[in-house]
């Protein structure tokens, strides 16, 4: 968004999106301010005892910027692709950084955070700790390659299979899983009616998890494809291996903290799956 002088080591950081947070939390400094979940007017439980000192700014979507300017942060953590409006704002409460996006691009923006934090040493060490992380997993997966798993999000409005630029997909990637065999327009997510759900039947593991907005319609659509005769059938659901998971860990969380919690839960899952 054009050129901001962070301090050379920022230690009154506002997040406002739960993914610099995760990164700011793993280089072992706790933002004075951070978004919360939308609904529950709280932090993800992973987060909620580290941010137990943490000011709630409002949500990733709508950050409450009187809030952020209370805290007389040193320096603003964001993206692009929520807040861009809000820049010229929040440059008047204190430097400023944003990344691009979210997604996929999360080991990327944890190294700009490092960067603007000026926390270089640390985030080696935790990228180093996330590439042993990664090694042990593979021992334990040695069949990953031949192995196709789906990742699906119940939504208000639809079901989404996630492509390899989605959080837990880009780990997957990492872990060297093959994409599911569901063809996409681009490498984030498609929507998946129900009448292609017989396109799963190669995925030996399914996990999914749901996002709901309050009202129920994305619990009830996880219920009615669930409960279908096309979900039952498809050989993951028929031998147990599918898995409902957290959407605050498996998509929402963002990062490093997030992803060592998948990972485990990966892990344990499939390695006992065989």
């Amino acid at each position: 968004m054009g050129e901001t002088v962070a301090p050379a080591r920022a230690a009154r950081v506002v997040t406002l999106t739960y993914e610099s947070t995760e990164a700011v939390l793993a280089l072992g400094l706790v933002p004075i301010g951070a978004v919360g979940r939308k609904l529950e007017n709280d932090f993800y439980p992973q987060v909620a005892t580290a941010l137990a000192a943490t000011r709630r700014v409002g949500d990733e979507d709508a950050p409450d910027l009187a809030a952020v300017a209370a805290l007389r942060p040193d320096l603003i953590l964001g993206v692009k692709l929520r807040h861009a409006a809000l820049y010229p704002r929040l440059t008047e409460i204190a430097p400023t950084v944003f990344s691009e996006t979210l997604r996929g691009e999360w080991k990327n923006n944890f190294r700009l955070w490092t960067a603007a934090l000026g926390r270089e040493p640390e985030g080696a060490a935790v990228l180093a700790d996330w590439a042993q992380r990664i090694a042990a997993a593979k021992r334990r997966l040695p069949e990953a390659a031949n192995t196709r798993v789906a990742v699906l999000r119940f939504m208000p409005a639809a079901l989404r299979i996630y492509h390899e630029r989605a959080f837990a997909t880009s780990i997957l990637a990492e872990l060297g899983f093959p994409r599911s065999e569901f063809r996409a327009g681009n490498d984030f997510f498609e929507e998946l009616p129900l009448a292609r759900l017989a396109e799963l039947e190669s995925c030996r593991a399914i996990f999914w998890f749901v996002w709901d907005d309050g009202d129920g319609r994305a619990l009830q659509r996880e219920r009615d494809v669930t409960a279908s005769a096309a979900w039952k059938s498809l050989r993951a659901v028929r031998t147990q291996r599918a898995y409902r998971v957290d959407d605050g860990i498996w998509n929402t969380g963002g990062n490093f903290i997030s992803a060592r919690l998948l990972l485990e839960e990966l892990v344990r899952r499939l390695a006992t799956a065989g």
